[in-house]
């Protein structure tokens, strides 16, 4: 995403960041847009691994965003709150041209806006997450809110006392998840973790991939619900919390510089941004759902196209970014340069 509170800026933390997104564009073309297994006639067991592999992702980016530490200042608040008017004005447009205005899309106050809204609530809360900075109080810390969220927000049979951890759509998955990061970047993970990260994300995608298929094919023997599979791909699954983790290990002990990358890096949150949002991605939809009715039995094709489509949402997110960014630099930038002169020189 465009960092706002970050200053420093590492390459191979910036590349894992890219890859993050291009996961999370992964993770709704597979199940959200082109519809979830249960709701489907034959479902190919590959869409069931294809979201394990890939459901990291927003974990994966919040974990960058606590590695870095971010702290609340007012240039870095003006930055954030711009991203966020650009893009409504961005929603406006759209809505104006296809005749599909959505007034809680445009304030982002709709479900499919979780993710900035969460966002917000975690900056709130950095003041507190940074104090904690001793090894073992940080470790406690992060320890017990994980166990307080998997355990009301994991266990099935708590779900009706779920205390708005929402499966992990929510500011207290976000803390948790920023705590980690935070862990990382000051103690750092045991040889045994750093050593096989990127085998320990394969294995464990594996293992939720054919839980879920498994669960989903065999539900009247278990006895659960044909939507109950969906569980095992919640962000608050511990599994899928040490696959991230893992994930971003691989990345993080990789050496590598690149002001490409550190570049492109600043438009990831533009791609959730522009993606996510109702009023834009149904020709999205249509583009993938038609590959699934046109090349369902051509597997190379329709992963070839699939990832042409991907691609082509971020490729062009970060254009539209690039408005973004200039109309910053060259009229939200200096205004409030000479707002903060004023101040301080009085």
């Amino acid at each position: 995403m465009d960092t706002p509170f970050i200053e420093e800026r590492k390459s191979n933390i910036e590349l894992c960041r890219i890859f993050a997104i291009l996961l999370v564009v992964l993770v709704h073309t597979n199940f959200a847009w082109t519809g979830v297994p249960h709701e489907l006639e034959n479902p190919s067991p590959f869409r069931f691994f294809v979201q394990a592999f890939s459901i990291i992702g927003v974990n994966v980016f919040v974990l960058i965003t606590g590695y870095f530490s971010t702290s609340i200042k007012p240039k870095s608040l003006v930055n954030l709150l711009y991203i966020c008017l650009f893009y409504g004005v961005v929603r406006i447009t759209c809505g104006i041209v296809t005749n599909n205005f959505i007034v809680k899309d445009l304030f982002f106050i709709s479900t499919s806006n979780w993710f900035i809204i969460s966002y917000f609530g975690l900056v709130l809360l950095t003041p507190l997450l940074n104090s904690v900075a001793i090894k073992s109080a940080l470790f406690k810390m992060g320890g017990g809110l994980l166990i307080y969220e998997v355990y009301f927000g994991f266990i099935p049979a708590l779900q009706v006392a779920e205390p708005g951890i929402n499966h992990g759509y929510s500011v207290l998955s976000f803390a948790v998840l920023y705590l980690f990061g935070r862990y990382i970047k000051l103690y750092g993970l045991p040889k045994w973790i750093k050593n096989f990260s990127f085998c320990l994300y394969l294995g464990i995608s594996l293992l939720l991939g054919f839980t879920s298929f498994l669960l989903f094919k065999k539900s009247d023997v278990f006895g659960i619900s044909p939507s109950f599979y969906t569980r095992v791909y919640d962000y608050v699954n511990p599994l899928v919390i040490f696959s991230s983790v893992c994930f971003f290990q691989t990345f993080e002990k990789i050496e590598i510089k690149s002001r490409i990358i550190n570049y492109i890096s600043r438009s990831t949150l533009a791609v959730l941004l522009v993606h996510g949002a109702a009023v834009i991605n149904p020709p999205m939809i249509q583009y993938f759902k038609s590959l699934i009715e046109n090349y369902s039995e051509k597997t190379i094709l329709l992963s070839l196209f699939w990832l042409v489509g991907i691609l082509g949402i971020f490729v062009i997110s970060v254009l539209i970014d690039q408005i973004r960014i200039y109309s910053y630099k060259l009229i939200v930038l200096p205004i409030y340069m000479k707002i903060e002169s004023k101040i301080l020189h009085k």
